[in-house]
């Protein structure tokens, strides 16, 4: 109990310093909270969006917006407490699984620490509740209660966590093959316990898709169309996770290192040892899945990496390998017999203790020199001047923007909101006759303020809308936002303007 408190204590030390209130909500963070919005108002999620999240996260961001009505909290924040919430019970659950593997409670606090330290991992608790980042907390559970031998409790972790994003498949696989091995003394049993946790597990998203009717939406959004559209990039860029992880945060460059190194250890050390120890260590109880699901979440990276946010379910087992690299330099210094005379200074203890706390000093220090590039505040300054007229049901028409409508609490008048042209297989389902559709009732509803934004590529609709508000004098500007991003201002000319 002691240490529970102790590592949410430094947890939150460490990341609420960075703005938990003032963080912009950007990109698929502002869809995230959304989506979150539209679960709330009733909306069935598949039929009113189109990102093909299964919905556990969703569900998730509803209920705390639910719960925040009650202290007044805006609905747009609800879910900032919650997300908090996971990242803090992620640092717990990585000390516990880490401290179970290596039997070293000082080694559960390093790897708790260096995790809570992250700079990607502390930004993203702090702006909305991330699907993969639950699915980062529920992969941890799985591996805590495999470690235990809780076949039931790891079988609804895992269901849980496939419920949160189609690659969490990974862990599905991993649980299962850990379950077996550590239960084989009893396998039908172990099989039993694990499939009853399982569907546990499944059963919210089940129980939503049944209820709304949107289980064929589902299917569609979840994978035949992103299957579709993405299968021709996969693999086109097998390693761009390991130079991003690696650059974008040079104050992290110590754990991705050791971290790596400690795989590579292990798993040459298992070949070396010889086939009849491979699926042992492998599939070890102490390590709990560890290094199954390394592999698998490599494989992933490898695949289909697109995005930071990625790496959220990979960043606890990027600490516990950096740990385990540390245990095992340290057992050698402390096991060499030239370092006798240096043996206080050398021995295992020590070098996790210090590591600890400069670790934690480099997270405190980087958390309170931490500036946002831009607040909350003047993003909804920003959108309160942009969309006078949207608690009014005013017709503001957002694609790539959903913080117009995440900021405002009102609902989009569009189920399509990305023009990107990666996402073109969306807008035949989404909208009725497509972009024809589209533009026909641009026509008819002449929106006062269009505004787009897209990351990965600009579609042929959007082409096409543009060319229509320009031929019809909407005036165009731009606003500029860090980090690349920019917003494209359209404005529809008053009546003494247009003639």
């Amino acid at each position: 109990m002691l240490h529970t408190v102790g590592m949410s204590s430094i947890a939150l030390l460490l990341i609420l310093p960075r703005g938990f209130s003032e963080v912009p909500i950007f990109g698929d963070r502002a869809y995230f909270t959304y989506l979150g919005q539209a679960v709330l108002r009733g909306e069935p999620y598949y039929q009113t969006t189109f990102m093909g999240y299964p919905p556990l996260g969703a569900l998730a961001s509803a209920l705390s917006m639910w719960i925040g009505q009650f202290f007044n909290v805006p609905t747009y924040l609800a879910p900032r407490y919650m997300a908090v919430g996971v990242a803090v019970a992620s640092v717990v659950l990585l000390s516990s699984v880490t401290r179970r593997a290596t039997g070293s409670t000082l080694a559960g606090t390093l790897a708790g620490v260096a995790l809570a330290a992250m700079t990607w991992f502390a930004t993203y608790a702090l702006c909305t509740l991330e699907p993969k980042a639950l699915l980062g907390l529920l992969s941890l559970s799985a591996v805590l209660a495999l470690q235990h031998h809780r076949w039931l409790v790891a079988g609804a972790a895992a269901g849980l966590a496939v419920t949160c994003f189609q690659p969490a498949i990974v862990v599905l696989v991993a649980v299962f093959f850990a379950c077996a091995w550590g239960g084989r003394a009893a396998l039908p049993r172990t099989l039993f316990q694990f499939m009853s946790g399982l569907a546990l597990g499944v059963a919210p998203a089940v129980l939503y898709l049944l209820v709304t009717g949107t289980g064929w939406d589902f299917l569609q959004r979840a994978f035949m169309i992103p299957a579709s559209s993405e299968l021709p990039q996969v693999g086109n860029h097998p390693f761009r996770f390991v130079g991003r992880l690696y650059e974008r945060f040079p104050e992290d460059r110590f754990i991705l290192v050791a971290s790596g190194l400690g795989f590579i250890w292990f798993a040459a050390r298992s070949v070396l040892r010889g086939r009849g120890t491979l699926v042992a260590d492998w599939l070890d109880s102490d390590l709990g899945a560890m290094p199954v699901l390394t592999v698998g979440w490599l494989l992933f990276c490898v695949v289909n990496y697109q995005m930071p946010a990625d790496s959220q379910p990979f960043l606890a087992i990027i600490c516990f390998w950096a740990v385990w690299f540390v245990m095992q330099m340290a057992t050698a210094l402390r096991d060499n017999p030239r370092l006798a005379g240096l043996r206080i200074y050398t021995t295992r203890n020590t070098v996790l203790l210090a590591l600890s706390l400069g670790i934690f000093a480099q997270g405190a220090l980087s958390a309170t020199r931490y500036e946002l590039p831009v607040t909350l505040s003047i993003e909804r300054k920003v959108v309160a001047r942009l969309a006078p007229t949207a608690h009014d049901g005013g017709s503001v028409w957002a694609f790539g923007v959903e913080a117009v409508y995440v900021l405002t609490e009102q609902p989009t008048p569009n189920h399509f909101l990305r023009l990107d042209r990666p996402f073109a297989p969306f807008f035949d389902i989404a909208e009725p006759d497509g972009c024809k559709g589209l533009l026909r009732r641009f026509e008819a509803e002449k929106p006062e303020v269009v505004v787009t934004n897209t990351f990965r590529g600009r579609s042929a609709c959007l082409n096409h809308l543009e060319q229509v508000m320009a031929n019809r004098g909407y005036t165009t500007s731009v606003r500029h936002w860090p980090d690349r991003r920019r917003w494209t201002i359209h404005r529809r000319p008053s009546p003494a303007e247009h003639s």
